[in-house]
């Protein structure tokens, strides 16, 4: 349920505009990460989360299932 919630917060920055230098610092993290595989994903087949990454990556609470990024600020 965590990951539905994380999910929906990061899709609400991505409307409104907010975490976007965050999100960018991150995708770049993740550009040449073998589970990503060249998609937009964090692919489970791959071990990853299985998460879309925009939204992911836009949430300041979320951190990378493989440990290359972590949250940005503390619950």
């Amino acid at each position: 349920m965590k990951n539905l919630i994380d999910i929906a917060i990061g899709y609400k920055n991505l409307v409104t505009g907010q975490q976007v230098e965050l999100m960018k610092e991150r995708l770049a993290i993740c550009q040449p990460c073998p589970v990503r595989a060249n998609t937009d994903w964090c692919k489970r087949v791959n071990g990853g989360c299985g998460c879309k990454l925009a939204p992911f990556t836009s949430n300041p609470d979320t951190e990378c299932i493989k440990g290359k990024w972590k949250k940005a600020r503390s619950i």
